[in-house]
């Protein structure tokens, strides 16, 4: 058996008070240098190709009710995003922001654009 290594970490890592796993991002934390962060008010835009597309087409289905997803999927999504889990020790369970977009973006480009293969979303034919 495989002994763990444990790193210290003896330094505090920045927050953005009030912010919490479960929400969308509406601000990120930038760096200045030195250590230094500044708070501001967006979502961190991304450095990968197609995120932020993908991203604003996936927030405008949402808003507009998951308008051509098979109702399992609906259902499902409810199940996942809008109904609390208990634990076995009470505590109530929250899937994170990013659990629940990577799961609305897989079932958006699956169900809804009908992409069997990711080569049409990155070279799109006129």
């Amino acid at each position: 058996m495989t002994k763990a290594t444990i790193i210290p970490y003896d330094k505090a890592l920045p927050e953005i008070p009030g912010r919490t796993p479960y929400t969308k991002p509406d601000r990120y934390l930038e760096k200045l240098g030195g250590g230094r962060y500044e708070i501001r008010d967006s979502r961190r835009p991304s450095d990968m190709f197609l995120v932020n597309k993908l991203r604003l087409a996936v927030d405008q289905w949402r808003d507009e009710g998951y308008k051509g997803a098979s109702e399992v999927s609906r259902r499902l999504m409810q199940f996942w995003f809008e109904e609390d889990h208990l634990l076995k020790d009470g505590s109530v369970y929250h899937y994170w922001w990013a659990q629940q977009e990577s799961l609305e973006t897989l079932i958006y480009l699956t169900e809804v654009r009908g992409f069997q293969d990711l080569e049409p979303v990155i070279w799109p034919r006129p």
